[in-house]
Formats: C-alpha cells, structure tokens, sequence
C-alpha cells in the first residue's frame, strides 16, 4: 500500500488528516479515536472538495460509508476508509495517488461554526462603573440634565384667560381627580390630540418628552405656568409661534368623549330581574313563586291508569334486558330502541318526541322507568299518534326487539382453519405435512472454469490491496457493475443476493464459489452457463457471441482491471501484446464458412482473417 501512495510519508500524511477528521470536535483531554463516523466522513468529503453535485453526490458519499463499515458497526477504522478513498478515486475516474495528493493538499477539517453578531452591551468600550473599573478602563462620569433651565429664562409665556380656561376644562375631564388647577401626563397628551396638535413628526413620545422636560423633579404634575411654558416648547418643535398654538387650543370647546358604549345586558339592565341580595338592594319585590317540586307529574290527575294488556309487560321485560340489564326496569335507550323496533316512528312522533314523553312519565332524579309508568308512555303515545292506547299496545304486543349488529366478513387468516401454523394449528388439531428444504446446490453440477475467467478473477480480488485470492462483496459488486452484467431482470440487489445466498454467512469467497456466482446470474439473465466450453480464446469468445453477454463480459474486463489495478499501486503495465485478435472484436461471418470452421476434423481458417 506504501507503494501506491508513492510512498510511506504520503501513506502517513492521510493517516494524519484521517485521525485529524476522526477527532474533530473532541475535547482536548479526551481519548483520541482511530476510527471515524458518517457525519466526519460527509465533512471530510466535503471539505476537501471530494463532494460535488455530478461525479459524488451527498447520496453517493452516503451509500460508500454503508458499503465499507463492517454490517452491525456505525464507524469505520483507518482500512475501511483506504477502500472508500479508493472508491470514490474510481468514481471520479482518477488514481488513487493523485486522489491522495489533493487530499493532503487540502490539509485538515476546517472549523465554520456561526459567528456572533455584534452586541453594544458585550462592548467594553461601552462599559461603566464596575465593569468598567474590573477592565482597567476609565470610569466615565455621567451626564447631568440642566435642571436650572427654566431658572435661566429672562421672559416667561402669557397666560392668557382662555388658555386659562381651556387648562381647567381639561382638568376635569373625567372626573377631575386632582382639581382645575393641575394637569399629568395623560391629560397634557389628551389636550394636544383634541386640538389636532399631535402629527407624525410630533406624537406621544415628543410630547411626553416635552411634559418630563418642564415639569419639577418628583413630581408628577404641571400647574398653568409650566404648562404654558410647555406650549412654547411645543411651537418651536412644530415651527410656528406660540400665540398660533395658543389660539388652536383656544378653538377647542370641548374635550372629546370617544368612550366604548356597553351592550344591552338582561342580567344587569333589567332590574326585575335580580334576586337575593341585589333585589333587596335595589328594592325590587318578587312575588312568591309556588312551584311544586313534582309539578312534572300534574298531568297525571285525574286519569285513571291504563289496563294492562296481555303480553304487554313480557315484551316490556323482553326489551329491558336487551343487550344487559334487568327486566322491570328501562332505561331511555331501550325505550328508544322500543320505539324504533316496534315502528311507532313518524313524522308525528319523532325520536325528540320520545324522549319529552320519557322524560315527562319518569320520576324527577330517576333514570329508569317501571312497567307502571311504561304503560303511561303508551298513553302519551297514543294521544300523540291519535291512535289510542289500545292499538298502539297490540303493535308492542306484535313486536320484539330487533339485532342489527356488524357481520364479520370473511377472513381467510381466521375463518380457515387449513391455514393455521404453529400453536393454533395444533389447538385446532390441524395437521400438516412437513415441508423439508432442499440446499440450492443439489441437483446442479459443479461449475467448471473457462480460460481467462481466473484471470479476470484475480486481477479484481488485487484491486485496491487485495491479495488476489480472496472476493468480498465489494469486489464482486465492482465486478458486476464494470462487466456489464446489470440489467432490468439483474440489478445490483440482484448481485447482493446471490452473494449472500453462495456465501452463507461468510464475507470472503474462493472462486469456486465464484463459479458458483456466475451461475446464478446466469440464471437470473435467463442464459446459459459457458464455462463448459474448453477451448481457446476465438472458441470461447464465438460461443458467447453466440449465446449470452455473462461471462464474455468478465473476461473482456480483464485488461481495464489489470489496467486499473496498476494505476492503484502507482504503476504503469506495458502494453497488451496484441496476438492477432483485439478482446470482444469478431468480424461476422457468413453462416456456412463459420460452420465449416466449427465442423470437427476440419481445419481452421487463419486468425488474421478472423479479426477486424
């Protein structure tokens, strides 16, 4: 491998940046790893430029970390990663040597995480006090407002009576908690937005500031003075004179009353409608409410009970205990289900109607109803109907509840008792004959290799530091996709399952069990197995012209592997000598001259006329 490097430095310079990768992230005093996951894998083909949108996809960076790592493992060690390195060389169609030296030329992982965004208050130019003392920075001194201002003014604005005026009228707008005479923040706002004073250039915010600005410190209120000196700092911020300021206000008749009306509320407007302590509060006299307490059952004075009718409470009882329950006592949905079954619905009587006459028959703080008051239901039903008691209790009588539950469709898995496995076929004492299964070997004869396949065989078992004898599923998928094996009946998840299915459990195979593999795809590509043919190479190469692209293709991906197995190690093969034939290249002959080649005992004709 130091050889294909062009080197041990260079071998050791990617075990560095492989190491380097492997431990980005870590603590400093935290074990260094010698193996690497997915995530620093996809780092490192993309910081080293490995990674683009054509040649290696994200998806194929992926699917190469999943075919290294061993199965059941999440990180890979410093061999896996060669083999992947070697991979990717083949993808992007360079050698592993040049692939190696731009890989240490872009050096190690680079760090990108986010930078913060700048912060005035994480600024020590910006700190004060003690944070700035803790820095060895100068203190700076605080800037004092001149409260003197107003001390210093050589005229002060006129009051004049209707500014007077207008100050106490604003005053007491809403109460006048605090008199004629003095005016707080929100009343100073107030005044200027009636008066059509506030616009955007000067809002609430300039006003506010104006009214801190000339009231007295503490305090929380202005009186006429300071207000009038607030005016005049009003005009110069909207550039116009004091007395055309004063004389808007003074338009002003009124402050303006934009308060949310209440809606019309039952509970609170209409007296008569209080009770209790809020009707002795306000003098309301109710008068004396003489409610029974089983008024509901009022209607019953004065009827006689209905006569029982013969076989009337056996369907009663046969009705309460449908479904569960017990007989001489119904609920509203068995007397519902009554209803319904016996067809006493209609457009008269509808399912609200059934429920006012169970409600209007049941006692108060009772759920269930006797055969007594059943038979009052019947009555009401009756009356309701204008059919009678006695009609209306025959079709009861005639009647009977009524099961209208889900059938189970058919289900093979349950209802087939010949379909059972297992436990249940031996709870229900199916009995099955059993099933023995043949190994896929037998009755299939032993695969016999051809010239030139043990060639091909080998020089892609030594590819990316093989040792030429052994073939891993790497291999065999590299083979399968160069040889031109894949197609629409034969995939690669084709080619993974008859390695699996030929190995068994192990990960490295001989070419016996290479044979075998070939005869498998040879199967699955519905063509024949050629390795019988013993011949020479214009033999073996006519016969596969002849009958399938299997094995023709393997061996004429013998040169490209051999080709790409020297550009791995760093070297460069001589040549192919040319024996009178180019690989895969026959001229077609007319049909009786091929024959005549073919027919035993006759002799072949030159070689040369043979190649194109």
């Amino acid at each position: 491998m130091g050889a294909s490097l062009g080197g041990s430095g260079r071998l050791a310079t990617l075990r560095s940046t492989f190491l380097s990768f492997a431990n980005f992230g870590r603590a400093g005093g935290a074990a260094q790893l010698d193996t690497m996951d997915g995530n620093m894998w996809a780092k490192f083909c993309r910081e080293t430029g490995l990674q683009n949108k054509r040649s290696l996809t994200p998806v194929q960076v992926d699917l190469i970390f999943s075919k290294v790592k061993d199965r059941g493992e999440r990180r890979i060690d410093f061999e896996d990663f060669k083999d992947a390195v070697a991979m990717v060389a083949e993808m992007r169609r360079m050698s592993f040597a040049e692939l190696t030296a731009i890989i240490t030329a872009k050096g190690g992982p680079q760090n990108s995480g986010t930078m913060a965004q700048y912060n005035k208050f994480a600024d020590p130019e910006s700190f004060t006090g003690s944070y700035a003392a803790n820095l060895g920075l100068g203190v700076k001194m605080r800037r004092h407002a001149d409260l003197d201002w107003k001390g210093r003014l050589t005229e002060r604005p006129k009051v004049t009576a209707g500014l007077r005026a207008s100050f106490a009228m604003f005053n007491q707008f809403g109460g006048g908690a605090h008199g004629a005479t003095k005016m707080e923040s929100r009343g100073f706002i107030k005044m200027l937005r009636d008066c059509a004073v506030l616009n955007k250039r000067f809002n609430d915010v300039a006003a506010d500031i104006v009214f801190t600005k000339v009231k007295d410190r503490g305090e929380r209120f202005i009186d006429i003075h300071d207000f009038a000196l607030a005016l005049s700092l009003v005009a110069e911020e909207k550039g116009t004179t004091y007395e055309e300021l004063v004389a808007q206000i003074c338009e002003v008749d009124e402050p303006s009353c934009s308060g949310t009306y209440g809606q019309y509320n039952r509970f609170y407007d209409d007296k008569s409608m209080f009770s209790g302590q809020y009707a002795a509060k306000f003098g309301i006299v109710k008068e004396e409410n003489h409610f029974k307490r089983d008024s509901h059952s009022s209607w019953r004075e004065g009827l006689a009970l209905p006569a029982d009718v013969p076989g009337l409470k056996a369907c009663f009882n046969s009705f309460c205990v449908f479904g569960g329950g017990e007989p001489g006592a119904m609920d509203n949905v068995k007397f519902a289900k009554l209803c319904r079954d016996c067809g006493l619905l209609s457009k008269k009587f509808t399912m609200t109607d059934v429920d006012m006459v169970f409600v209007k028959v049941k006692k108060r703080s009772e759920r269930k109803i006797s055969y007594k008051d059943f038979r009052w239901t019947v009555f009401l039903i009756g009356e309701e109907t204008g059919k009678g008691y006695e009609s209306i209790a025959e079709v009861i009588v005639r009647a009977g509840p009524k099961s209208s539950g889900t059938v189970a469709e058919y289900t093979r898995f349950h209802d087939d008792k010949e379909s059972f496995t297992g436990f249940y076929a031996e709870k229900f004492g199916v009995s099955k004959p059993t099933k023995v299964r043949r190994h896929w070997k037998e009755g299939r004869d032993a695969p016999k290799p051809v010239k030139g396949v043990r060639a091909t065989y080998q020089a892609f078992c030594f590819f990316a530091g093989g040792n030429g004898v052994d073939m891993n599923i790497k291999i065999w998928a590299k083979l399968v996709a160069e040889t031109g094996l894949l197609g629409k009946k034969f995939n690669m998840t084709s080619a993974d399952i008859v390695f699996a299915k030929v190995a068994e459990g192990r990960k490295l195979l001989g070419f016996k069990d290479f044979l075998w593999m070939i005869t498998l795809a040879s199967e699955e590509k519905v063509s024949l197995f050629l390795f019988a043919c013993m011949g020479n190479w214009t033999d073996v190469m006519f016969c596969l012209t002849l009958t399938g692209k299997v094995v023709r293709g393997i061996v004429r991906a013998s040169r490209h592997a051999r080709a790409g197995r020297a550009r791995h190690q760093g070297t460069v093969h001589a040549p192919a000598r040319r024996q009178g034939h180019v690989h895969g290249c026959l001229r077609r002959q007319p049909r009786d001259r091929r024959a005549s080649a073919r027919a035993p005992g006759l002799e072949r004709r030159p070689r040369q006329a043979e190649v194109g």
